[in-house]
Parts: C-alpha cells; structure tokens; sequence
C-alpha cells in the first residue's frame, strides 16, 4: 500500500525553502538532510522524545522532517554557519540533538529560551525555529496539521500564541520563501542582511559627524545590495524554483572576492563610526574582478 503522508504540506513548505537556501548558497548542501519520511531511523531518540512529553505522532514526525544539520562544521562553498543561521530577522534554525536525552528534546517544548520559565507548549505541537527576542517562532499542530507563525513579544501579551491565526505550512512559509528568491533578504556568506531600506535622517538637525555615519551605513547597505547584480550575472532567476540556469560555482567565487574587496572593508568602517572614531573611507584599490 502507497504511504499517504498527513503532513505532507509541512514535507512541501520545509522542503522548498530549504532547498531554496540552498540554491542561494546560503546553506552548504552537506547540511541539507532528508529522512525517512516513513520509517524512523536508528539515530533518533524516539524514547527520549517521548519522555519529554511529545506526542507519538509528534515524535515521528520530529524523526523524520527534512532539516539542516548545524552540527556539521562545515566550511563548503566559503560558508560560514558555525551552529547559527538566521532564516528571518532574530530568528535561527531550531538545532536538536536527535540522538540526545529527555532533556534535549524536552527544550524543544520551552514555549520561552528563558530558564527560569517552564511552560511548555502541548506534546501534540512541534517548534520549528527558535527566536531571539524579537524573533518568529514556527509552531506546527500535528492534530490540526496546521501551523502559527507567533512573535512573542509584537502582542500586548507576550505568550498568547493561541491568538495567532493558524495557515498551511505553504502559506506560513510562502511570503518567506518570496523574499529569499526575489533577492530581498541577502548574505554576504558571515552573515544575513535583512534590512536593506535606507538609513533614516533623524529628527532635527543632524551633525556633520552622523551625517558622516549615516552616509557610511548608506554607503555599506548599496555595497550589500551589490549581491543582487553578482547573482543574477550568474543567471539566478527570481521567478525560478529549479534555478536550471544559475552557475552557483562562478558565484561563490564572485562572492568571495566581492566580499574581500569590498563588503568586509565596508564592514570595518561603519564599524569604526559607531565605536566612536570618524575615519576616512578608502576604497579598494584592487578591482575585485581582476581574478574571476
């Protein structure tokens, strides 16, 4: 008998935007790992899973949920994760020990990363990301088979996640994936950048010095959006799921330069501005392309 799989949108949604990180060369694809959507591999602590409170159900779909492996130290494609990655702002991969005892996958239960709360979300409900503060947490129902999109503290109540509204997982996932494909949300290969909109001038009249700076952060976001052009010279198509036509090869190494070149001294200078110095930004000398 062909298995017919209950979650199967969750399998799609996780799927796709995995994929797609992939694509982007923000996730080494050694990360990338796809089990068993039907039986249970022996490296996943089903006992465990279940004496921290999950649900049968649960448990099984935990084991066998496509998901990147941060405890791989990979340094693939000029990567650097080094156990964190941002999906969206204040936001990072949920990184579960699947071997590990009760108490690792009791942590997956918190409904909080503060240690001295204790509530936990029902054994029937799995987390999918973990937020810093002021991040997303991905809630998926394996009795309703749908999932919340919650921001803890963007509520009067900030552990209401019962008021948030639940969609299919493609719907949660959907205005994601967009963001990521149509080159809003970019990497310099250290880190994410996902605000790309202009500096503000604040209110009043500024000094010469934060005009300076605000300049500088200016300078060092149209630097970062830069990555928009060095993708699509390397034929990524933002309206492409498969991206046939882009060379990831030619772009890791376009990226690797760009940053040397360019972003990373940015970087430095802006940095320099907000500890309190004023210096003198100096381009580049060396075309960064000489070497492509």
């Amino acid at each position: 008998m062909q298995f017919i799989n209950p979650h199967a949108n969750l399998f799609e949604a996780l799927t796709e935007f995995y994929t797609l990180l992939v694509q982007l060369a923000l996730v080494p694809a050694s990360m990338l790992r796809f089990p068993d959507p039907v039986n249970v591999s022996d490296d996943f602590n089903t006992e465990a899973a279940l004496e921290a409170g999950f649900s049968a159900e649960a448990a099984r779909l935990i084991a066998t949920l496509p998901y990147v492996d941060l405890s791989i130290d990979s340094q693939e494609e000029d990567i650097e994760i080094n156990g964190f990655f941002e999906i969206m702002p204040s936001t990072q991969f949920v990184d579960l020990d699947r071997s590990g005892d009760m108490v690792a996958f009791e942590w997956l239960r918190d409904i909080d990363q503060d240690p001295y709360d204790d509530r936990k979300v029902p054994g029937t409900v799995i987390r999918l990301s973990v937020s810093d503060i002021y991040g997303t947490v991905l809630l998926y129902d394996t009795e309703t088979r749908l999932m919340r999109e919650w921001q803890p503290f963007q509520g009067e109540d900030d552990f209401g996640y019962d008021s948030v509204p639940q969609k299919l997982p493609t719907e949660v996932l959907r205005p994601w994936i967009e963001k990521f494909r149509k080159l809003e949300y970019l990497s310099d290969s250290r880190q994410m950048h996902f605000y790309l909109e202009n500096d503000p001038v604040p209110w009043g009249t500024p000094s010469e010095q934060e005009l300076a700076r605000l300049k500088a952060a200016d300078d060092y976001r149209i630097a970062i959006l830069g990555l928009q052009d060095i993708y699509r010279e390397c034929g990524w198509d933002t309206e492409s799921k498969t991206q046939d036509g882009f060379d990831k090869e030619r772009f890791v190494k376009m990226r690797k330069r760009y940053f040397n070149a360019v972003l990373e001294p940015h970087s430095h200078f802006v940095d320099a501005f907000v500890g309190g110095s004023h210096p003198k930004w100096e381009p580049a000398v060396e075309p960064w392309r000489d070497e492509l």
